[in-house]
């Protein structure tokens, strides 16, 4: 539904990869074609090659008072294209009136055959294929920069236990010196106890270094 409040409905959407779309009209008459196709006389077809001219060029009109492009659920370009399913029906009908070009640029229609439709819907299926790859990549990347972040963290958390366990470290050697070297350390004097007859449960050993 338009934001008009009109109905219409595209007999195809072509997603594309930066959120647009093609929208394609399908429904012009090939019936003057294919009279003219089908005439035996030079009077018959320049007859149906007139119908044939005048059915694009309405369909034109038709197409461009559908708005399409005003379409809330989609995304769509600024041209509609109009399907047309024949080759030679588009180029017989252009040869003898270019205006048909000229009222579809006006009306910002743009004719479509099965060569552009296939070469249009290949184009798409690589955009969509290369979009996926750098969505990979991104995704990569991103992954990356996480666990470049995480790893930092850790290492910088790692670096201050290193640092508390020197500290530690010098702590205990500074305490481990006072409590046993010296003749006026703390164990020297507990022996001095011991060997004067003080007895305990158990017999004194001296601290050990973390050297």
């Amino acid at each position: 539904e338009t934001e008009t409040g009109n109905n219409v409905r595209p007999d195809a959407v072509v997603f594309l990869t930066d959120d647009r779309n093609i929208i394609i009209d399908s429904k012009v008459s090939l019936t003057a074609y294919e009279e003219f196709v089908n005439a035996d006389n030079d009077d018959d077809k320049k007859s149906f090659l007139k119908s044939h001219i005048s059915s694009i060029k309405n369909h034109v009109k038709e197409l461009s008072e559908k708005d399409y492009s005003e379409l809330e659920e989609i995304n769509s370009p600024d041209y509609v294209f109009m399907f047309i399913p024949i080759d030679s029906a588009l180029t017989v009908a252009l040869s003898n009136d270019w205006s048909i070009q000229e009222l579809a640029n006006e009306k910002m229609i743009a004719f479509m055959t099965p060569i552009h439709l296939m070469s249009i819907l290949k184009m798409t299926a690589f955009m969509w294929r290369v979009d996926k790859q750098q969505k990979h990549a991104e995704e990569v990347a991103n992954r990356a920069g996480l666990l470049l972040d995480k790893y930092s963290n850790f290492s910088e958390a790692f670096s201050n236990i290193a640092e508390k366990l020197e500290d530690a470290m010098n702590s205990y050697d500074i305490a481990h010196k006072r409590l046993t070297e010296g003749k006026g350390s703390l164990h020297t004097q507990m022996e001095l106890l011991e060997e004067a007859g003080m007895k305990g449960k158990k017999s004194l050993s001296k601290p050990k270094s973390l050297e």
